[in-house]
């Protein structure tokens, strides 16, 4: 029984496996901050990685996968979307102040990611004037966006402006796929408990032997004499 309980305490837990998709976009070719602050560079792109409990299946149609995700985090190089500042249909309140508007995603025969529309979008509230925008997908115009309102102090007209800053990549990015797995048990670990088990059995076998009445064959005493040889030729 103690060889059971050390097996059984040396063996790790069933194995349970994430999946992470990241994506690296391209280096923006359209920049145009709008005002005096250069908000965005040629040398910034979009990127960022979700990660779900198991891999996406093969051949998936474009379909919105944010019931899966586990989390995610996308930045177009100045601001940053991810899990714990992003909302999927629900009021926005203290620190989730982006709302997502698209998590779609398709794969090939592989599942690997060949198309996608993930967007998230940071909506004129409470300032009136402020606007974000942050998408990548995989077909249209343009492939990955980035948008940022601000506001600065105009000295010649001595006023206060609302200018647009925006970034954009005509080409796409690609994608990457990455699975993490939590320790599996050991082969040392599986044949611990195998022999654990087997002793278990032997020990068990005998005991039930001894308790049915095991006995052990006549032997010859003082009343019972000793079995005699049978005669030659019977």
């Amino acid at each position: 029984m103690a060889l059971l309980c050390l097996a059984l305490a040396a063996t790790p837990l069933a194995a349970h496996a994430t999946t992470t998709y990241t994506y690296t976009g391209v280096p923006y070719d359209f920049v145009s901050n709008g005002g005096p602050m250069a908000i965005y560079a040629s040398t910034m792109d979009v990127s960022g990685s979700f990660t779900l409990a198991a891999p996406l299946q093969a051949n998936l149609a474009l379909s919105t996968i944010s019931t899966s995700l586990l989390s995610f985090s996308f930045s177009d190089g100045v601001q940053s979307a991810t899990s714990a500042t992003t909302s999927f249909g629900t009021p926005l309140s203290g620190s989730v102040i982006w709302t997502a508007e698209s998590f779609q995603v398709a794969t090939d025969a592989t599942g690997h990611i060949s198309a996608w529309n993930i967007s998230f979008q940071i909506l004129p509230n409470p300032d009136p004037n402020f606007y974000s925008l942050l998408s990548t997908k995989s077909s249209g115009f343009v492939a990955d966006s980035a948008q940022q309102s601000f506001d600065y102090y105009d000295t010649q007209w001595e006023q206060v402006r609302t200018e647009l800053a925006q970034a954009q990549a005509t080409s796409p990015g690609t994608w990457q796929v990455s699975g993490t797995v939590l320790p599996v048990p050991e082969p040392a670990s599986l044949s611990l408990l195998a022999a654990a088990i087997a002793g278990l059995g032997m020990i068990r076998g005998r005991s039930r032997s001894s308790a049915c009445g095991g006995r052990k064959p006549p032997q010859a005493g003082p009343h019972r004499p000793a079995p005699q040889p049978s005669p030659p030729g019977i």
